[in-house]
């Protein structure tokens, strides 16, 4: 026969192990809800990555077309415009900078590799 302290460590044993099962089925929910959340916000990033690049794609075509004179936007997106045109002005002049610079490290190339060249035939 069991003993009335044994009886007592047993249920209480019991009643360990079922707030313990209770516990972990409440972390595993939790764990889900996370996941489910986690999983769901990837999704919005990509959604939202893919309408960022709709967006500029559109936004690049509909300037592609006013620089081209084939479309008129409305006056008030004058300042859009304005702004557009100015960071096209910086860019362009950036450019032409880049290729300056580029061109200047060619001549200076090829003078070096001419004087490398013509002293060579001095000490013959």
């Amino acid at each position: 026969m069991v003993e009335p302290k044994q009886t007592d460590v047993l249920r209480q044993i019991g009643q360990a192990w079922e707030h313990a099962q209770e516990q972990l089925a409440d972390l595993r929910d939790q764990v889900q809800r996370t996941t489910e959340l986690a999983m769901a916000k990837t999704q919005s990033n990509f959604l939202e990555r893919d309408k960022d690049r709709a967006l500029r794609n559109l936004g690049e075509a509909v300037w592609n077309q006013v620089q081209k004179g084939k479309l008129a936007l409305p006056t008030a997106m004058k300042e859009v415009v304005k702004a557009m045109e100015e960071v096209q002005r910086k860019i362009d002049a950036e450019q032409r900078d880049i290729a300056e610079l580029l061109r200047e490290g060619e001549e200076a190339v090829s003078r070096r590799s001419k004087s490398l060249v013509a002293g060579k035939h001095k000490k013959r």
